[in-house]
């Protein structure tokens, strides 16, 4: 009809929502729960999904390589610890052994250590390692040096020691430029620099080193996923005539903490969109 107003949708849905309220009100709370569930799902599934992926990276190697007990002998053997910290022995294997065994099919990375010897009487053990290729150590520091110094060290939490400290030991003068989280093994018990510096003091003569620059204690070996760490040792063994193996069970360990927080922030999701 002429002179008649237009209704538009607007005023509909104003009349609608001011003739309900206590409907509008209903509504509008639930709307904020929603939205307030998705957003603390989405914050606690970047947090589970984070600190899967740090405990993976804390877990360190898959497989080491070290000297044989008897040589020209190869062997096998399960670690029941990570495999973070070079052993307590006087053997050495060299490293020219890395690029050796660097392109076998199912390796992702690898990174040597050296082991240096204990301090006075003390359990803790000097270890030097490759800050470039490292994964079974910087892991443990909440904050990464940008740069690492030739006589820069890393002290296990057990160690007693505290960051600024001075070391003198070996021929070495190492400064604590950070103190690694509490593991519950040997890495709190360890004190930890770069093997440059180690190599670098043996040829010269000036510490008491029993080994040679360019050998190693052993040579921490992480996979790619889905390679079962058998068939990488069996790789291994036929690149080098003798050897030592051991397969660390955490891997198994690291396989379910990779899919293991997966479903519990999934069931979140699915439950709040099918709410």
């Amino acid at each position: 009809m002429r002179g008649r107003r237009r209704i538009g949708t607007s005023h509909l849905v104003s009349r609608n929502f001011s003739g309900t309220p206590f409907r509008t009100f209903a509504v509008v709370v639930a709307l904020a729960v929603i939205v307030s569930l998705v957003f603390s799902t989405i914050v606690l599934a970047i947090g589970v999904q984070r600190s899967a992926e740090l405990e993976t990276q804390r877990l360190g190697a898959d497989v080491v390589v070290l000297p044989p007990t008897v040589e020209r002998v190869q062997s096998y053997g399960p670690a029941y610890d990570t495999l973070n910290v070079a052993p307590n022995s006087t053997k050495y294997i060299d490293l020219s052994v890395q690029e050796t065994i660097s392109n076998i099919t199912g390796i992702s990375r690898l990174s040597p250590q050296v082991y240096i010897g204990s301090l006075n009487t003390s359990r803790t053990s000097l270890v030097a390692f490759d800050p470039q290729t490292d994964f079974a150590v910087l892991p443990w520091l909440d904050m990464r040096p940008s740069t690492i110094q030739s006589n820069d060290a890393f002290a296990g939490s057990g160690t007693g020691l505290t960051s600024g400290q001075i070391l003198h030991v070996k021929g070495l003068t190492l400064k604590v430029v950070g103190v690694l989280g509490q593991t519950n093994s040997s890495i709190d018990r360890a004190i930890f620099f770069p093997i440059q510096t180690a190599y670098r003091i043996a040829q010269d003569g000036k510490g008491d080193f029993p080994f040679k620059a360019g050998q190693v204690s052993v040579i921490f070996v992480k996979l790619k996923p889905d390679y079962p760490p058998e068939i990488i040792a069996r790789d291994i063994g036929l690149r080098i005539p003798d050897f030592r193996v051991t397969v660390a069970l955490g891997i198994e360990r690291r396989a379910s903490l990779e899919i293991g927080g997966l479903p519990i922030y999934q069931l979140l999701v699915e439950s709040v969109v099918g709410a």
